[in-house]
């Protein structure tokens, strides 16, 4: 599955370029599998759901496990 999955490493895309070519360009570099990638070798998955918490609340919440595995 690893070797299926993109690595946001590796995807550049300009800052400077519009919002829709920037969608387009991130779609291309997934393979349109957008919600799954590769980050530092690990699996990151991203799901959105309606009355769900915030993308906030869920980077405090990887912040805190990766404290809490590393340290």
């Amino acid at each position: 599955m690893q070797a299926e999955l993109w690595d946001i490493g590796k995807t550049s895309i300009d800052k400077f370029d519009t919002i829709e070519n920037k969608t387009c360009k991130f779609a291309e570099d997934t393979g349109g599998n957008m919600d799954s990638h590769i980050n530092g070798g690990y699996i990151v998955r991203n799901y959105f759901s309606d009355g769900g918490y915030s993308a906030t609340e869920a980077f405090i919440h990887y912040i805190e496990k990766m404290a809490e595995i590393n340290y």
